[in-house]
């Protein structure tokens, strides 16, 4: 039985959790789809009622700010219609045009919605400052203040609702929802301070509320857009994510480090590939048990595919305790050079080859630099090595 979120959810949100949200099953996403589709809908119902109270309510007064309040609160009605709508086309599967799913459907729709938000706010600001400066008589009864401030009761509790749904499911774009319909109830207020004022021969202040939504809408819109933009692009994985794929690699017997981890998204579905060092001396068999043990282990975790590759590490090598010692030293001391790894050493004292992977350090500008003077540190102390390098992209941690 599903409960309220610490009592943030309220008896009205519980029920509908219970009602709507409760028998999600056990598949991977099953709680964060059906919390996210109960949010939606609810949002959509409740901001399409308000929308509409408003535009009348607008019409009637010739209020531009409630107006514009109108099409903002209809808006958050279109975005969460979107990401209803992209809930479900997320979760059509994969086909041959699309293996890796419609997971990005969803970003694509924001995408399209967060122009229309920019749009009408750019209109509304025109239309607010021309009031400004041409101020229109605006009254309005008492009634319709009430009302307002109705409104503005339930999209406070719409915002709360969206938050607590957030929190209990770890869903995102929920999270997202809170804000939309706590800058709803925001410029509602300022609405409802722009027609008081009207009703006491102030209507330039209703100019300024309107002009005060309009800022909210671009505001919202650029968030939005941002928010979809990003895994559009191809974000990168957080710190948390790049972490637990390399404390789970690592719990595998046999494994000695990770390294070249690299996630792509596409909605739900990860794509995860990792490199994990071995002992050189394991035959392939055992190479191959260790790394599909990574991999179901990951799997177990990660919705979507694994791809683990072994990287032999010859830790016995007489020279390679030194090796390693003044190869971390000198990572270490150069602002350049982040990290190494992959460390082989193929040779003797009269030939010996070294074999590294260093990581550049963010915002470095001279890699080239960097690895030449890490080349000249080795050969310093070990005049007959020859260092071979490759450097770790950027898109791998």
């Amino acid at each position: 039985m599903a409960k309220s979120n610490n009592g943030k959810i309220g008896p009205i949100g519980t029920l509908l959790v219970q009602k709507y949200a409760s028998n999600f099953g056990d598949a991977p996403g099953a709680k964060r789809s059906a919390y996210g589709l109960l949010g939606g809908y609810a949002s959509v119902v409740v901001n399409t009622i308000l929308a509409i109270v408003k535009l009348v309510l607008g019409l009637l007064t010739g209020s531009i700010g409630i107006i514009a309040d109108a099409v903002h609160t209809f808006s958050d009605c279109l975005t969460s219609a979107v990401l209803i709508a992209g809930a479900y086309m997320s979760r059509k599967p994969p086909d041959e045009e699309h293996p890796f799913g419609h997971g990005r459907a969803e970003s694509v729709a924001t995408m399209i919605i967060a122009v229309l938000l920019g749009v009408a706010g750019v209109e509304f600001g025109k239309v607010g400052v021309e009031r400004l400066m041409v101020p229109a008589d605006i009254s309005a009864s008492w009634v319709v203040v009430a009302v307002l401030v109705l409104t503005i009761i339930v999209k406070e509790w719409l915002s709360r609702f969206a938050r607590a749904l957030a929190v209990g499911s770890g869903n995102t774009s929920l999270e997202a929802d809170f804000w939309h319909h706590r800058s709803d109830a925001i410029s509602t207020v300022l609405v409802v301070i722009g027609v008081v004022a009207g009703n006491y021969g102030w209507p330039q202040v209703d100019a300024l509320a309107g002009i005060g939504v309009a800022i909210f809408l671009i505001v919202v819109a650029y968030s939005v857009a941002r928010d979809a933009f990003s895994p559009l692009v191809g974000e990168a994985p957080t710190a948390a994510e790049v972490r637990e794929v390399k404390e789970l690699a690592l719990s595998v017997e046999g494994v000695r480090g990770v390294h070249d981890v690299v996630i792509h998204r596409y909605g739900e579905i990860r794509f995860v590939s990792l490199h994990v060092e071995t002992p050189d001396d394991l035959p392939s068999l055992s190479l191959h048990t260790i790394t599909h043990e990574v991999e179901r282990r990951l799997g177990a975790c990660v919705e979507g595919s694994v791809c683990v590759h072994p990287d032999p590490v010859n830790s016995s090598h007489p020279h390679y305790a030194r090796v390693e010692e003044v190869i971390g030293g000198l990572v270490e001391g150069d602002e350049e050079l982040e990290s190494f790894h992959d460390l082989r050493i193929v040779g003797d004292d009269e030939r010996m080859y070294v074999i590294v992977e260093v990581k550049p350090a963010a915002g470095t500008t001279n890699t080239a630099a960097a690895l030449k003077r890490l080349t000249s540190g080795v050969q310093e102390v070990f005049p007959a090595a020859e260092l071979v390098v490759e450097v770790e992209p950027l898109y791998s941690y």
